[in-house]
């Protein structure tokens, strides 16, 4: 079936909230580990909509479900994209991801000692 096809069976059968608002969450995910990778990598995060958008998974799933939560269109999606990429990337200093590193490492230490 063709993404034309999923389309049209998609707005005769559409998916529960839960489903929605799971994807949502997921997408909104992979953004930050993307923002937060190019912080490590020391990457500019210029179009970041359209790097994500553009991959197989998240791209084609975002697109056969909009409108979708408060995504009306392509273009709020793509703003908000952006918005999370940039807000995350500005946060995430390598500072911080050092603490972060560092305390996990030391509750997977005191994990692995008492196993």
């Amino acid at each position: 079936m063709d993404l034309d096809g999923l389309k049209q069976n998609l707005s005769k059968n559409p998916l529960p909230k839960k489903d929605i608002v799971r994807f949502t969450k997921y997408f909104s995910t992979e953004i930050k580990v993307r923002a937060i990778q190019c912080r490590l990598e020391e990457r500019k995060i210029n179009n970041f909509a359209t790097t994500i958008l553009g991959h197989v998974f998240w791209g084609t799933t975002a697109e056969l479900l909009l409108p979708f939560a408060k995504f009306q269109t392509l273009n709020h999606l793509e703003e908000w994209i952006d918005n999370l990429a940039k807000s995350t990337y500005n946060r995430w200093t390598e500072d911080k991801i050092e603490f972060e590193f560092k305390k996990r490492l030391d509750y997977w230490r005191d994990w692995t000692e008492t196993k």
